[in-house]
């Protein structure tokens, strides 16, 4: 399904329920709104990619009720390792916990068992170019090795990450957590150039 570059795999849709393997961050960002997954969060669009590369990732949408669940299953060097299921608040739960139907579950166990490729190997050449650019973006500001800002972190309940309150000054480091934090922010600038087109990539 292509529709603004809204790109997903539909696995199963009906009056009630949709299944989606998201393909693109936009698609990521609306199939994952008003919920606290990291995959669909403005500010931190890596993550998209880095689980896309990583695993098979799946959402369940109950369409009257608007209620979602994610389902990863993450691939280490080919082969699938470990199996979670997320609420829309991003908590662990386990797949008895939801309110899914037999036959949907049954539908999306048939895709997690049966697919052999991550959700990556789907991405067309253009988002795959997007995520080289963050990657090079990265690489950049690893090498600069300077201080920078990192501001507070504060999420609210539409599963958009937004404002920030105040500001504490850390070392850039990449062996350190707020190095993920502050790189995730700093190349999020570049990929909302890009989507705006406002921001061109070299071939």
């Amino acid at each position: 399904m292509v529709k603004e570059n809204i790109i997903t795999q539909e696995i199963y849709r009906d009056d009630r329920w949709l299944i989606i393997k998201p393909l693109t961050f936009e698609a990521s960002l609306k199939y994952g709104c008003n919920t606290k997954w990291c995959t669909s969060s403005k500010k931190y669009p890596l993550h998209f990619y880095e689980y896309s590369n990583e695993g098979i990732l799946i959402y369940i949408i109950e369409r009257k009720t608007n209620i979602k669940w994610a389902v990863y299953w993450e691939m280490l060097d080919g082969k699938k390792s470990e199996m979670s299921w997320w609420n829309s608040e991003d908590k662990r739960i386990d797949s008895i916990q939801t309110s899914i139907p037999e036959y949907i579950m049954g539908i999306v166990k048939r895709e997690l068992f049966t697919e052999p490729k991550p959700n990556y190997h789907y991405l067309n050449d253009s988002e795959i170019k997007r995520h080289e650019h963050l990657i090079a973006e990265i690489a950049e500001l690893e090498e600069s090795n300077e201080y920078h800002t990192l501001p507070d972190i504060e999420t609210n309940t539409d599963g958009v990450w937004p404002g920030y309150t105040s500001t504490n000054t850390f070392k850039y480091d990449s062996n350190n957590i707020v190095h993920h934090e502050m790189y995730h922010r700093a190349v999020s600038t570049t990929l909302k150039n890009y989507i705006d087109g406002t921001l061109e990539l070299d071939d």
